[in-house]
């Protein structure tokens, strides 16, 4: 998968989350730290963001940043692979490979 369609999906998880918590561009950049202009940025993929920024966009939506990289609708049919990773009971490696497989089906 290339660089521009991985930045792509990840700004489309960020939007699909703003979304569904009732939020505004602003909303969500103010909390994160960021400009409205740079947070459209990201969500449409023009962007190469950092790790940094997608850890202070997780934080203000109350996810994960490992969650910014699954899509929404198979993270909510498994919401067990969330609890799994966050309790550190699995390898996140073993488990992300186990995942992938379940998806690819």
């Amino acid at each position: 998968m290339g660089k521009e369609k991985v930045l792509k999906e990840i700004g489309e998880k960020v939007r699909e989350l703003r979304e569904k918590k009732g939020w505004t561009q602003e909303k969500l950049a103010e909390l994160a730290g960021l400009t409205t202009t740079y947070l459209g940025s990201i969500e449409r993929g023009e962007v190469n963001v950092s790790v940094g920024k997608l850890c202070g966009i997780a934080e203000a939506l109350g996810v994960e940043v490992w969650e910014l990289f699954f899509p929404l609708p198979l993270y909510e049919q498994y919401p067990a692979v969330r609890e799994v990773i966050v309790s550190g009971k699995k390898d996140f490696i073993e488990l992300f490979e186990k995942f992938l497989l379940i998806v690819k089906r």
